[in-house]
């Protein structure tokens, strides 16, 4: 059975899922942990009542 282009870039593709988890993983850990998120609802809720 031959592969067709979009296989191969399919097969491709698989291979590098965890390279790719590796790199997010190592990015994540070089956030700052010291940032406050505002809470999403509320801003919702602002939005809502202009």
């Amino acid at each position: 059975m031959q592969k067709t282009k979009t296989q191969l870039t399919e097969d491709g593709r698989r291979k590098n899922v965890p390279k790719l988890l590796e790199e997010i993983r190592l990015r994540r850990e070089q956030l700052p942990t010291d940032i406050e998120w505002p809470d999403s609802t509320a801003m919702i809720r602002e939005d809502r009542d202009r």
